[in-house]
């Protein structure tokens, strides 16, 4: 009896996180973070092994996904950057798709709320309409 529930709960579990979450997590950012050539993750996957052996090849892939994100949030010149996205990714287009979806972004959230674009240009990036001039400055 305990090994059927145990298996339903597995496969509650398996249904819960292949259909819903993962979903959710590919839909939201797995075009800019799940890109990965897979001939870089066996080596990195072989690196990882023979660092902390097994354990280190079933953290391969979420250690890279994780410094993928910490790269892409960053500000980092794209003299860096842009190398290590076509090592990472295997394709000298690795770049210019990680640019097309960072506007694609940007898109979606003047979208999503078309009055903050205004109100960034007319504050300077305060995100408050001033609706007086510049105040100038007296020098004695």
């Amino acid at each position: 009896m305990n090994s059927f529930i145990f298996t339903i709960g597995f496969f509650v579990i398996k249904f819960v996180t292949g259909n819903i979450i993962e979903v959710q997590l590919y839909a939201k950012s797995g075009g800019d973070l799940m890109r990965m050539h897979p001939v870089v993750m066996l080596a990195l996957m072989m690196l990882f092994q023979s660092l902390m052996g097994m354990t280190g090849m079933f953290m391969t892939v979420p250690v890279m996904a994780a410094a993928k994100y910490y790269m892409l949030s960053m500000n980092m010149p794209s003299s860096v950057l842009d190398p290590l996205l076509t090592c990472i990714e295997g394709s000298e287009q690795g770049p210019h798709m990680n640019y097309v979806e960072q506007q694609r972004a940007k898109a979606r959230k003047s979208a999503l709320d078309p009055s903050s674009d205004e109100d960034n240009l007319l504050c300077g990036g305060c995100g408050e309409a001033s609706d007086s001039a510049p105040e100038e400055s007296s020098l004695p």
